[in-house]
């Protein structure tokens, strides 16, 4: 399955996928951030429309592409939430999750 999925955020859910795409990207896998892979600016570019508490269309590899950046995680309560959150949804598209 490769269609979208509806999934609607927290004010403090996007604000921890703000800070695991900031960790990765500008303190990461690339060094400095100037390297943005396409998956990563498709995922950027839907994080910058989202708005807390309503809902969105987002295909399954910007999913994916957040639970990479999960890796960034300090497992905290609350990230571990988000991160099952993602984990179900990418499960509905059919696409299996990365391998951290």
């Amino acid at each position: 399955m490769n269609g979208r999925l509806e999934l609607s955020f927290s004010a403090a859910e996007l604000r921890i996928l703000r800070i695991w795409a900031e960790s990765t990207i500008h303190g990461g896998h690339w060094g400095d951030g100037a390297v943005i892979l396409p998956d990563e600016a498709a995922a950027l570019d839907l994080l910058e429309t989202l708005s807390p508490d309503l809902a969105a269309d987002c295909l399954p590899r910007q999913i994916f592409t957040f639970l990479v950046w999960s890796s960034e995680s300090s497992d905290t309560p609350e990230e571990t939430i988000l991160k099952e959150k993602l984990e179900r949804a990418l499960a509905v598209s059919g696409m299996p999750p990365p391998v951290l």
